[in-house]
């Protein structure tokens, strides 16, 4: 956890730094320091107090304009109104792939839910951690300012592909086409990254949940 460190002096902002200016920091020193780029014994530490600084200054900001609208929801035990959103901490996973995805990627898991692969590159212009599970993909798009992490469910994949993004250039696309035409590029990975992704993927596979015990 990052403790007593103020997340602003983790991400080298002041104070009064918009969301802007807030997740251009993060995306700078991801790139300086994420394990998949950075292989010094220090990287995962200190991308796990840059994941950590950035969701608290996320969720802080999200209180404030929920505060400001008058937006906030309490949690109600009838059944009625909004429900606490279950909270866990992946522990399922190994602490490289937990400091690898981050904070809001973990939420997003379902509790148990394996993570097969993982890598970082790009979807449109947004830089993005891609994660693939035993039933779906995820992703991550870093400059999002709402709806941040995307899902897709392998049944509603069609195939996978990857293809060299240019001659002589070690970069790999991946194009995922989906059963109702829709087709998404994710660019930027290298070719043992986009490989593994997609080996990973297996379109118009149903999940079905083992019952409790099995």
């Amino acid at each position: 956890m990052v403790g007593m460190q103020d997340p602003h002096a983790v991400l080298g902002v002041s104070a009064d730094a918009s969301p802007e200016e807030i997740g251009a920091a993060y995306r700078e020193l991801a790139r300086t320091w994420h394990p998949d780029r950075n292989g010094g014994p220090d990287a995962a530490r200190r991308m796990m107090q840059i994941n950590e600084a950035h969701a608290a200054l996320r969720s802080a900001a999200a209180a404030a304009t929920a505060a400001a609208n008058g937006t906030a929801s309490t949690a109600r035990s009838d059944g009625a109104g909004p429900s606490p959103r279950t909270r866990h901490t992946a522990d399922w996973l190994s602490d490289t792939v937990r400091t690898a995805l981050g904070p809001e990627l973990l939420r997003a898991l379902h509790t148990g839910e394996p993570v097969v692969a993982h890598a970082i590159g790009f979807a449109s212009s947004s830089e993005a951690m891609i994660v693939v599970t035993d039933r779906r993909m995820l992703w991550l798009l870093n400059d999002a300012v709402t709806g941040r992490v995307r899902s897709l469910a392998f049944h509603a994949i069609a195939a996978v592909e990857c293809r060299a993004a240019r001659p002589r250039r070690r970069r790999t696309v991946l194009r995922v086409r989906l059963r109702n035409g829709r087709r998404i590029r994710f660019t930027g990975l290298s070719p043992e990254r986009a490989s593994a992704l997609a080996a990973s993927v297996h379109p118009g596979r149903h999940h079905h949940p083992k019952p409790p015990g099995q």
